[in-house]
């Protein structure tokens, strides 16, 4: 029969590649077949599959042994291999009907034995389950802990609240995968719900940070995150620890101002610099975040804040945008680097200019504005038209 006639012959079955075969390998598909084919013929029993190095197998498990080679007949079907014993191979018996609705490289029928008859009658009654050792638990613990799995953290963490020198590994160790971009860091505020403080530093980690610190970085991670520093900051964490920057300037890097409000709202300092002098303004302007920018103006950031390099954020901006916004803010395009170069005039080493030319083109246009109201006489200096008037005649007379 043809893939059509068979299809039409048997509709209860599904097809390879019809729809409802969505998601369902030739295997996976061939079992289910196998099991609808059962049920239609009243046969009490059950169909497992196995996956290994060499194939694939359909195993069937009945009842009723009377039944063994209707079954068997029917299973059969689904295999498309077999071993020739003489010759020690194994032969191809790929047929339409395992083209069409599944297949196994072997497949068996046995009567249930044991627990496996126990469940098909439904008298089976699974044996006490163990309960694991207090060192089973501590295993379990710290390797959820490696792992950054918070649930497992959760599942565990009430036997070590009072073991505060295995909370201490636990909170590195999620620390150390979360730094290393596999785990949870929700695994963290697991820890501090359950008495940890928030402020112990984090050692496992170079250089040592703060669980502050360390969950702002790259938050575009996780949609969580802002809920996260929340926990941390309702718990007592300093807004203001600082290794070489703050957690403001991690969000400021980031863009994101749901976590930036959430740290100056609790008085994050917000012109807090890291060891080369960048506060968050020059980290936001940096990494072209607007938005950023506009919220740490409006909250006091100082324009003109310089570097070791003697570089305001302005020197960082990308677009004219930001640029004005610096600028409106009072943001001085005259001051100069250590290099003696203002914002516009600043170059790489190979002599091309480090910023945009529309943003060069709009800092300067307004350095040289302010470089020549500087050199503008004092009012009180220009002479009214009258007087203008006077000293003309004058020098007619003369």
């Amino acid at each position: 029969m043809t893939r059509e006639e068979l299809i039409a012959a048997n509709p209860h079955l599904i097809a390879i590649g019809s729809d409802k075969a969505h998601g369902l390998d030739r295997l996976a598909l061939g079992a289910k077949n196998l099991r609808a084919e059962l049920k239609r013929l009243g046969v009490v029993g059950s169909v497992r599959t196995e996956r290994y190095a060499n194939g694939e197998s359909i195993d069937v498990f009945i009842l009723d042994e009377d039944q063994m080679k209707r079954v068997e007949a029917i299973t059969d079907r689904y295999c498309d291999s077999a071993f020739d014993g003489m010759t020690d191979t194994t032969l191809d018996r790929t047929t339409e009907w395992t083209q069409t609705f599944g297949r196994a490289k072997h497949t068996s029928v046995r009567v249930a034995r044991g627990d496996d008859r126990a469940k098909l009658l439904g008298t089976y009654q699974a044996p006490p389950k163990k309960e694991p050792t207090s060192a089973e638990i501590e295993k379990m613990f710290l390797t959820g802990a490696e792992r950054g799995t918070a649930s497992t953290v959760a599942r565990w963490i009430s036997h070590f609240k009072d073991k505060p020198n295995v909370m201490w590994l636990a909170w590195n160790q999620i620390a150390k995968s979360i730094a290393s971009g596999k785990g949870d860091p929700n695994a963290l505020g697991v820890l501090v719900e359950n008495g940890m403080d928030p402020n112990t530093p984090i050692e496992m980690v170079r250089p040592k940070t703060s669980a502050l610190i360390l969950v702002t970085h790259d938050t575009s991670r996780s949609q969580s995150r802002p809920q996260l520093v929340k926990t941390l900051l309702d718990h007592g964490a300093d807004p203001n620890f600082k290794n070489n920057g703050t957690a403001l300037s991690q969000a400021a890097q980031c863009g994101d101002t749901r976590i930036a409000k959430l740290l100056l709202a609790r008085r994050a300092q917000v012109n807090a610099v890291d060891n080369r002098g960048n506060n968050a303004l020059h980290e936001a302007t940096r990494k072209d975040h607007g938005d950023m920018v506009d919220l740490l103006l409006a909250k006091g950031a100082n324009p003109n804040a310089r570097t070791s390099d003697g570089e305001t954020p302005l020197f960082e901006a990308l677009n004219c945008g930001i640029a004005e916004a610096l600028l409106a803010a009072g943001a001085d395009p005259a001051i100069q680097n250590n290099k003696g170069q203002t914002a516009d005039e600043q170059r790489w080493a190979s002599g091309q200019y480090r910023m945009p030319d529309d943003v060069r083109a709009t800092i300067r246009q307004r350095r040289l504005g302010k470089l020549a109201q500087d050199v503008r006489p004092p009012e009180s200096d220009l002479a009214d038209p009258d007087e203008v008037r006077a000293r003309r005649s004058r020098g007619r007379s003369m």
